[in-house]
C-alpha cells in the first residue's frame, strides 16, 4: 500500500442515488476531488478504482458519485473504506512544507547534534501538528513549530530540535 496516498475515508452515504460521504484527510481537497479523477477505495483486502462522476461539499463532507453507480445498493459495501490516490499523483509542496509520511521515520537530532530518537508519526492538532517520537523507551510528543523544530533535512533524514528545557 506504500505506493498510495491516503486522502480520506468513506464515512457513509447521502441519498439513494449512490453518493458517498467522504471525510477528507487531505489538505488538497479541491485538487483531489474533481470530476474525472480516479480514486482508489480499499479496506486492505480489496482495492477498487473508481472515477468521479460528480462531487460537491455538504456539512463537512465531500459527497462523491462515481461513474457507473446509480443507487445506494452499489456503494453500501464501501462504508469505512479508505480513499487513496496513486503516489504518482503526489502534489509538489512549497519550501518548508512536508507530507506527514515523509517525516515518519526521520531521525530526531537534539541541539548538540546527537540522534536521540525517531519520528513515529505526525498527529494533527488545532494549533499545530505534533511529532510523535520514540525517544529511548518513551513516546514523546513534540510540537512541530519553528521555535522547537529548527530544521528538517530531508536529504539526510534528520529533524533538528532547539535547546528547549523540559522537552524530554
Amino acid at each position: 500500500m506504500s505506493e498510495y496516498i491516503n486522502i480520506g475515508y468513506i464515512a457513509g452515504f447521502h441519498g439513494v442515488r449512490g453518493e458517498v460521504k467522504v471525510k477528507a484527510t487531505t489538505d488538497f481537497k479541491d485538487e483531489r476531488f474533481q470530476v474525472g479523477n480516479t480514486l482508489i477505495l480499499t479496506n486492505n483486502k480489496e482495492m477498487v478504482e473508481m472515477k468521479i462522476k460528480s462531487v460537491r461539499e455538504h456539512k463537512g463532507f465531500v459527497l462523491v458519485n462515481f461513474e457507473g453507480i446509480t443507487n445506494l445498493n452499489e456503494v453500501e459495501k464501501y462504508k469505512g473504506y479508505e480513499v487513496k490516490v496513486s503516489f504518482d499523483d503526489k502534489i509538489e509542496l512549497e519550501e518548508d512544507e512536508f507530507y506527514f509520511f515523509d517525516l515518519a521515520g526521520m531521525n530526531v537530532v537534539n541541539h548538540e547534534g546527537e540522534i536521540v530518537g525517531t519520528v513515529v508519526t505526525v498527529m494533527e492538532n488545532v494549533a499545530n501538528e505534533i511529532l510523535v517520537c520514540q525517544i529511548g523507551d518513551k513516546e514523546v510528543l513534540i510540537p512541530f513549530v519553528k521555535a522547537i523544530v529548527t530544521k528538517v533535512d530531508s536529504e539526510n533524514n534528520n529533524i533538528y530540535l532547539a535547546d528547549v528545557d523540559g522537552l524530554f
